[in-house]
Formats: structure tokens, C-alpha cells, sequence
């Protein structure tokens, strides 16, 4: 039977396999967890030959039971040759790693036949296991494929751009440093779209200055933005964001004014105030004519 120990803390996940009465574990995984950076020349050096075996070997000898995974030349290690690389190594975790190994590991392995491991189903089984910032975006995006197959999600792809050569093609190609990790565009609520920064998951990234004004464009242009190194705290905002409504648009009416216009109900209604009209312009005339008389007798007074 094969088991998974994972350490986010001490950033190490090494296979296990139980083997009859005994504890094997994959030398490999041991070696990269130890901080060795050739994991072949390690396990050749330090590990006796009584004390490690091949994957091969195993299955050939246990023909019952479920197949293991892994190429059948991988090198297996028992518990006297995991303490050999230990004590090999000089990275500063290794005191840790084999402290959890005996502690933890070992007794339960010994007790009850196995090591158990959180529900993989679980949000904070997975934050458990994630070890670095690629580890949270490739989860998140899985995540959202998931649960909201309509998302339209545009990554930033940002570590990729490791050299100067593929800098200058990305930045000729619309590139901007700084930007978000991944831009969710699918407008929601008041927001047009959703920005999320992704940090290491051990708390050790530092939001860059770029970064910074990446995301305070954004939130000026309406978008929603989030900086997150937690995959649960992510995955609760994500379902918040794809929850919220658009908001309701009052229309606003005209306003209508009842004004009634005059109209004449019978014909002599009519002839009256054209007649009214008539006269008042005739009497306009007169009071003119006298008003230049008067003017003109004066004169020659």
C-alpha cells in the first residue's frame, strides 16, 4: 500500500509504501526533501545497498494486492537508510523532517498499518499540500474550471518571463510586469471583472511596487481585486464574486404635464375672437395716428 507524506511547513511530500512488516519510502522523494541537489549521487553515497531496493523487485514479490505506481527501476529505501540520508544531509530541515518522520509518521505507519491523510476532497487538504505560489494558481484555476465551467480566466503567465529575450517578446506582444495573476472576466454585480494576485502559500511573498499599481488601475476601472497566498480564503471569495447580482436599473420617467389648450366649441366663438383681435389692432392704429398729431402740433407751437 502506498501513502503520501506532505509537509507544507517543512515543504517536503515524500511517497511511502508499506511492505510486509517494514516501512519503505522512495529515495528520490527522500533526497529532494533532504535538499540534496544530485538525488542519484546522494542515494548512491550515503545509502547502504542492504538498505534500499527497487520498486521492481517489490511488485515481483507481492503479487497481491493493489499495483504501485512508479517505473519499476525507482529505488525504494528502508527506515535505516532514510536515517543514512538524514544524517547526510546539511540543509536545516532535515532535523525537522526526521523529527516528524519518528514522531508522526513512523508510529502511526506501526500502529495502525498506515499514515492518514486529510480528505483530498477538503479546501484545507489542499492548502496543506501546496508548497509554492504555481502550486496555488494551478489549483485555483482548477477550482474554477470545476465549478464555474462558463468563467472566462486570463493568467498573467508572469514567471515565464525568466530571460531578457522572452521579456522583450512578451512585452512586444501586449506583456506589462506587474499585472494580476489571473483576471476573471466575467463581469458580476457592480465589478467588470475579478483580479487575484497569488502569493507563496508559506506567507513569505512581498506585493512589488508594479503589482501594487496593477491593481489600483483595476479597481479605478471597476474591478474587483484580491491578494491571496490561502487557497480556502480564494476559493470563498471566487464563490462570492460569481454569486453577486447585477444591480437593478430604476428607469426614470418623463414627466407629463396635463395642459389643456382652448379650442372653440361652436363656430360664433370663433367669429368672436377674430373680431376681438380685429378691433384691438384697429384701436392700436388709431391711438398711433393721435399720438403723432399731437407730436406734430407741438412742433409747430
Amino acid at each position: 500500500m502506498e501513502k503520501l507524506f506532505k509537509n507544507r511547513e517543512l515543504n517536503v511530500s515524500v511517497r511511502i509504501v508499506k511492505s510486509g512488516e517494514g516501512v519503505l519510502f522512495y529515495a528520490k522523494d527522500v533526497a529532494e526533501s533532504l535538499g540534496y541537489s544530485n538525488t542519484k549521487k546522494a542515494i548512491r553515497n550515503h545509502v547502504w545497498e542492504e538498505d534500499k531496493c527497487t520498486l521492481g523487485s517489490i511488485q515481483r514479490g507481492a503479487p497481491e494486492g493493489p499495483t504501485l505506481k512508479g517505473h519499476p527501476s525507482s529505488i525504494l529505501i528502508t527506515e535505516q537508510g532514510l536515517y543514512q540520508l538524514i544524517f547526510g544531509s546539511e540543509l536545516n530541515t532535515a532535523r525537522d523532517f526526521r523529527s516528524r518522520v519518528f514522531k508522526e509518521v513512523l508510529p502511526s505507519i506501526r500502529k495502525t498499518g498506515s499514515y492518514n491523510l486529510p480528505d483530498r476532497r477538503s479546501l484545507r487538504y489542499n492548502q496543506m499540500i501546496l508548497l509554492n505560489e504555481t502550486d496555488l494558481h494551478t489549483t485555483v484555476v482548477s477550482y474554477i474550471r470545476d465549478n464555474y465551467p462558463e468563467a472566462v480566466i486570463i493568467p498573467g503567465l508572469g514567471e515565464y518571463q525568466d530571460t531578457v529575450s522572452k521579456r522583450c517578446d512578451a512585452w512586444k506582444k501586449g506583456y506589462r510586469s506587474g499585472q494580476p495573476d489571473l483576471i476573471i472576466e466575467n463581469p458580476k454585480g457592480k465589478y467588470k471583472g475579478f483580479a487575484i494576485e497569488f502569493k507563496s502559500p508559506k506567507g513569505t511573498g512581498v506585493l512589488s511596487e508594479r503589482q501594487q499599481l496593477w491593481l489600483i488601475k483595476l479597481r479605478s476601472m471597476g474591478y474587483d481585486t484580491l491578494v491571496s497566498d490561502d487557497i480556502v480564503k480564494t476559493c470563498i471569495r471566487i464563490n462570492e464574486y460569481f454569486s453577486l447580482k447585477k444591480p437593478r436599473k430604476v428607469a426614470t420617467k418623463n414627466p407629463v404635464y396635463n395642459v389643456k389648450t382652448y379650442r372653440p366649441r361652436f363656430s360664433s366663438d370663433l367669429s368672436y375672437l377674430t373680431s376681438k383681435s380685429k378691433t384691438s389692432h384697429k384701436q392700436i392704429q388709431d391711438i398711433s395716428q393721435v399720438e403723432h398729431k399731437i407730436s406734430h402740433e407741438t412742433q409747430l407751437g
